[in-house]
């Protein structure tokens, strides 16, 4: 099935439905512009501050480096941010298995929607937006979760799309990466207003 969103669960299977109109709301705002799909931050942003869900947003630019480092070392560095600055309460060794099938199986991401090619406007760089959203309990109420609606833009000096399509774990380059991320308290029964 073709989603804008990849998913992380630990849910009750009671707390599922609301956290599928979670996804359906976020992907409302993965926009279509010249051919390109990208998360609408601004106007996500926007539709959930009246309703005062949000417990905070947070732009991380992570191993912004002149080196050339492995796919790996990227998947460990979104991992801690994830876990160690995020506070997901999801298995690191999950949240790693996950992000690496993504980055090294682009074009498969790509056809089932939850991540996007970009070209760059700079040189020979180019970029992926893989959009992921995790969903955990709250540690004291049976009636809410929390939600953490994240892009992490994953940029290198890789000109072509298909470049990107033999990735491995070892594989080298100039990466650069972003996670852009807003953590979402949200009650059960929550329904996608739009």
């Amino acid at each position: 099935a073709n989603t804008p969103f990849d998913s992380l669960s630990k849910l009750r299977s009671d707390l599922l439905p609301t956290g599928l109109q979670v996804q359906k709301f976020s992907g409302h705002y993965v926009r279509l512009d010249t051919a390109i799909k990208w998360f609408d931050w601004h106007g996500f942003f926007c539709a959930i501050s009246s309703d005062k869900p949000a417990l905070g947003r947070t732009d991380i630019p992570i191993l912004n480096r002149q080196v050339e480092i492995p796919v790996s070392a990227i998947v460990n560095w979104i991992v801690y941010i994830f876990t160690q600055v995020l506070g997901v309460l999801i298995d690191s060794n999950e949240i790693y298995a996950t992000v690496e099938n993504t980055f090294t199986n682009l074009k498969w991401a790509s056809e089932n929607g939850f991540a996007d090619f970009s070209s760059s406007s700079e040189g020979t760089n180019s970029s992926w937006e893989y959009r992921l959203t995790f969903a955990s309990p709250h540690p004291t109420r049976p009636d809410v979760f929390f939600s953490l609606v994240t892009t992490i833009v994953l940029q290198a000096d890789i000109k072509n799309e298909s470049s990107w399509w033999g990735l491995v774990s070892s594989t080298t380059a100039r990466f650069v990466c972003t996670i852009t991320a807003l953590k979402l308290s949200v009650t059960k029964g929550f329904k996608d207003p739009v």
